[in-house]
């Protein structure tokens, strides 16, 4: 757990980075950003009369392949805060019956996991945000997934939620851990 959380919190910072670099406009013009982000996590707002959106039309295979790698690290950390939960869960249960001075390993374990989960979904709540693009780029991704393709990616609907959830991370840290 500890070095797929390291692998991801490396990727969510890289991915961060390239969102405050990337030139949005030319992919997804200021209107289709806002219909996008208006009614998300339900896309079907955004039709051809939108304007701008021949634009995106245009731009929506260059969306899927720039932006694919987004999407499977959000699922993988969706796969990942799965098990991190279960696990925290359980160790929860557990380290309240041993003795921190037997059992000094199992303690760091546990607390190092905890702020690791914490430290990941801070940054994705920073990634996420409007500031961080993260949740603009992520719907129009899933909408250029439909455009192109004809069909949702898998596990659209669960990142769905999972962004709304962490879009203010200190809240669902304070009631998760």
């Amino acid at each position: 757990m500890d070095a797929s959380a390291d692998d991801l919190l490396t990727r969510l910072a890289t991915l961060r980075a390239d969102l405050r670099q990337v030139d949005l406009r030319e992919m997804v013009p200021e209107r289709v950003g806002k219909k996008l982000l208006e009614r998300f996590p339900d896309l079907s707002g955004l039709t051809d009369k939108v304007s701008g959106f021949e634009v995106f039309a245009h731009a929506a295979e260059g969306v899927l392949n720039a932006w694919g790698g987004m999407y499977t690290l959000f699922m993988q950390m969706l796969e990942w805060r799965e098990h991190a939960l279960s696990l925290i869960a359980a160790l929860s249960k557990e380290i309240v019956k041993l003795s921190l001075e037997t059992c000094e390993l199992v303690f760091s374990s546990y607390f190092e996991l905890a702020v690791k989960y914490a430290k990941l979904h801070i940054l994705f709540g920073a990634t996420i945000s409007a500031e961080g693009r993260g949740k603009l780029i992520f719907a129009a991704y899933c909408r250029a997934q439909t455009l192109c393709r004809g069909c949702e990616r898998g596990g659209e609907a669960a990142i769905s939620r999972y962004l709304l959830d962490f879009e203010k991370p200190i809240p669902k840290l304070q009631d998760e851990l």
